[in-house]
């Protein structure tokens, strides 16, 4: 229940605790109730949980209807291109995320016994044989909403930006079932899973626009952006490519500068166009530099190994007359 770190200890927060516990290893049927003994007057009290395990549920196969793989051919950039590749992602992510896949296991100890010569190999008893738990064949809501958001994340960086992964099916079992152990009522132990994937278009970048650039031109902040039309839309790259203008702004001078990226779509989802919205703030300039601290290295070699360097009072002058040059004619086309 890891109760160290945990600040809400609540009797609700608590039994989830041990719930999730269990679901994570595939006990979906468990019960756990809580007992509190003693009375409020008692300068100690004890909180009892009955737990009621359950048949442990095994997920025997993953299906992915509305899949096309001629859909999501030629793809580069890690998205999966059959139902296969899309079963190893989601595996990988479960193999992360859930118990068990550990490089060692617990032996079953029946045949254990037998081999060495213990109880259940000599006088009948039985030992508990421990739980091969596999997270591959383990359903766990939470995990699978994250695995399969991260298979949407690849169609998406391939460009299919409107790309529907899931939501999971349940098939041979309803996800509501609840077993009544006092009328015999049980549910299946084994289920498989119906994960319906719809790519839809494939959209390409059309157009690349710019608003608040003024200090920089729009043709070296396409440079920079290093895109190119006619690719299929990426939102990894998008995220690159607004981080590298943020730093062509930095190299400027403009160390503050806020650069956020805007996807304009075509009504059809094949093309669009991405609109950069800069913010740049004002340029700084160093005036000064100031080396401290250096007892075994003179000022001049440290210098001389430094990027930024001090401008002159001329420089400065330089720099705002050449950019109320740029402002001049965006000025006058806005008057138009």
């Amino acid at each position: 229940m890891e109760l160290e770190g945990e600040g809400d200890r609540s009797t609700g927060r608590l039994l989830q605790r041990i719930t999730d516990f269990y679901k994570k290893r595939g006990f979906l049927d468990v019960e756990v109730t809580l007992e509190t003994r003693g009375d409020d007057t008692d300068t100690t009290r004890y909180l009892v949980f009955h737990v009621v395990e359950g048949e442990r549920v095994v997920v025997t196969s993953r299906s992915y209807p509305c899949f096309r793989p001629e859909d999501a051919r030629d793809l580069h950039d890690g998205g999966p291109q059959s139902a296969s590749e899309i079963g190893g992602e989601i595996d990988s992510f479960l193999q992360d995320d859930l118990p068990g896949a550990d490089l060692l296991r617990n032996p079953d100890a029946t045949g254990l016994d037998r081999r060495l010569g213990g109880a259940s190999g000599t006088h009948g008893g039985s030992s508990p044989s421990p739980v091969d738990l596999d997270p591959t064949a383990t359903y766990f809501e939470d995990s699978y909403e994250s695995a399969l958001e991260h298979v949407r994340d690849l169609y998406r960086n391939e460009g299919f930006l409107h790309a529907e992964v899931g939501p999971v099916q349940l098939g041979e079992r309803e996800q509501a079932c609840r077993p009544d152990r006092a009328h015999g009522v049980t549910c299946e132990s084994k289920m498989s899973l119906s994960i319906p994937v719809r790519l839809g278009p494939r959209t390409r970048l059309w157009d690349i626009a710019f608003s608040g650039a003024r200090k920089i031109t729009e043709t070296d902040l396409t440079k920079a952006a290093e895109l190119k039309l006619g690719e299929p839309v990426s939102t990894l790259a998008l995220e690159e490519a607004t981080r590298k203008i943020r730093v062509a702004y930095a190299q400027a001078g403009f160390v503050y500068a806020d650069v956020r990226n805007t996807l304009e779509s075509s009504p059809d989802s094949w093309r669009a166009r991405v609109r950069f919205d800069v913010t740049e703030g004002e340029q700084v300039i160093v005036r000064g530099i100031v080396i401290r601290g250096n007892r075994h290295t003179h000022d001049d070699v440290i210098r001389a190994r430094m990027a930024t360097h001090r401008r002159s009072a001329r420089a400065r002058r330089r720099v705002q007359l050449d950019a109320s040059c740029l402002r001049a004619p965006r000025q006058r086309a806005d008057s138009v």
